[in-house]
């Protein structure tokens, strides 16, 4: 009776082996899925903190912006990027999407910001602190994190 079970045993360890094969592809293809989802989510949203910055003449901003050479109105939207994103002017005028606080806002690239800058800022104008629901005064004022992505 023993040697009648064996071939048995076998047959369902076989098909055992079978399903544990196809458990194993289809947890492979959502491992997959899932690291693409990781690298396309944080090749275009970025994490940093955003400070903020006057892009009118007299402000703290400095000088006139590095993409047209002109002063601009902290009513607008704008910001200034690091030199590694700011990329020699490569990126004046793009748009993007800045979002903290469970809001979101879209500003327009027009200066990049002064020396020394960290690569994870985005100074921007008080019209987008307020556009996220931050006022002067508010404890996030100043230095907040934020994610953004360009859209533009």
């Amino acid at each position: 009776m023993a040697v009648s079970e064996l071939p048995a045993q076998r047959k369902e360890k076989r098909r055992e082996e079978k399903r544990m094969g196809k458990l194993k592809l289809v947890l492979l293809v959502f491992c997959v899925i899932m690291m693409m989802m990781t690298m396309c989510t944080s090749a275009s949203e970025r994490r940093g903190r955003m400070t903020v910055n006057s892009f009118e003449k007299g402000g703290d901003g400095g000088g006139p912006s590095a993409c047209d050479g002109h002063f601009h109105s902290n009513k607008d939207h704008w910001v200034a990027l690091p030199p590694a994103t700011f990329d020699h002017n490569s990126n004046c005028f793009r748009k993007l999407k800045i979002s903290a606080r469970g809001k979101s806002t879209v500003a327009t690239v027009i200066d990049e910001c002064a020396k020394p800058c960290k690569d994870d800022i985005v100074d921007a104008s008080e019209s987008v602190w307020k556009a996220l629901g931050v006022h002067r005064g508010d404890n996030d004022f100043g230095l907040m994190p934020i994610t953004w992505h360009f859209i533009s």
